[in-house]
């Protein structure tokens, strides 16, 4: 099935830059730097966010413009309690709502798509100094866990996707600004959705949907280069 391409509706709605104001943002470090803490809070206030929906009749995504406001509580925290480990994670919180639409189907007070009200991060990395072939360097390893909390799909909010969680992990070696590293994408071979459309409805009145799959689990090598 192909999917619907991405274009303007014309002489009704039509995409311009979106505006947005208010961050907040602390940072600060504890236990003689062992572990480092970033909280930022903030309220935007947007006029004329892009967001898509989907028109079954043409089979086709468009951008509409809506005035929205979201609250959010971001938290980012790292800590070395040894010599080359470190535990980090990331928790954002938000509340969305979309205070005013040109279309008569979206209604004030219907959350922002794709915006989970809660998601998380946590990753455990150790790394190691190792001479390889005659050439100092670092072995390292990370595991990283990832939630992703339930999002609507629609500035309609014709129903959700529902939470799902990853783990990756990675392992390689660096020197003299190579990189070279072995991941695993999706361990656990989670199930999960990157996006949905509402698309019609059967004779029976059930409901159906087009959807975009998330990457299945993925196995892979690679290398990355600093200059």
């Amino acid at each position: 099935m192909n999917l619907p391409e991405l274009q303007g509706r014309e002489g009704r709605l039509t995409a311009s830059p979106a505006k947005a104001q208010g961050v907040r943002d602390r940072r600060g470090r504890l236990f003689d730097g062992r572990l480092g803490v970033s909280l930022s809070g903030f309220f935007d206030d947007t006029e004329d966010e892009h967001v898509q929906v989907f028109v079954a009749a043409t089979n086709e995504a468009v951008i509409e413009n809506v005035d929205t406001e979201t609250d959010g509580l971001e938290l980012e925290a790292a800590l070395r309690p040894a010599r080359g480990l470190t535990l980090s994670g990331g928790l954002a919180l938000l509340e969305t709502e979309i205070t005013r639409s040109d279309d008569p189907e979206v209604e004030d007070g219907s959350e922002v798509p794709f915006a989970p009200s809660l998601s998380f991060d946590l990753a455990l990395e150790y790394e190691h100094p190792v001479e390889v072939l005659g050439q100092d360097g670092s072995l390292f390893g990370r595991v990283e866990y990832q939630y992703v909390g339930a999002r609507t799909t629609d500035p309609e909010n014709t129903f959700d996707l529902g939470a799902f969680d990853l783990v990756n992990l990675r392992l390689g070696w660096n020197a003299l600004g190579l990189s070279v590293y072995g991941f695993v994408d999706n361990l656990l071979d989670r199930n999960s959705a990157e996006a949905a459309f509402f698309f019609d409805t059967t004779a029976t009145g059930q409901r159906v949907s087009l959807g975009v799959p998330g990457q299945p689990r993925r196995f892979g090598v690679g290398a990355t280069v600093r200059f």
